[in-house]
């Protein structure tokens, strides 16, 4: 039970911390998009369609 109760103590803690760090990072990303938002409107999302390239229909 004793070791029990450490373990537990122990995966509460990391559990904090993983909490903590999910926290941060999310306001990290917050910050970025807040002040390069108009660059990122630039790029749009992904990668810009292609457009398609005509074909010769001789026939």
């Amino acid at each position: 039970r004793a070791r029990a109760r450490r373990v537990t103590r122990h995966l509460r803690r990391v559990a904090q911390a993983e909490k903590l760090i999910a926290k941060s990072y999310s306001a990290l990303y917050s910050a970025f998009e807040r002040e390069d938002e108009s660059e990122l409107m630039k790029f749009g999302k992904g990668r810009s369609q292609q457009t398609p390239t005509p074909r010769f229909n001789w026939r």
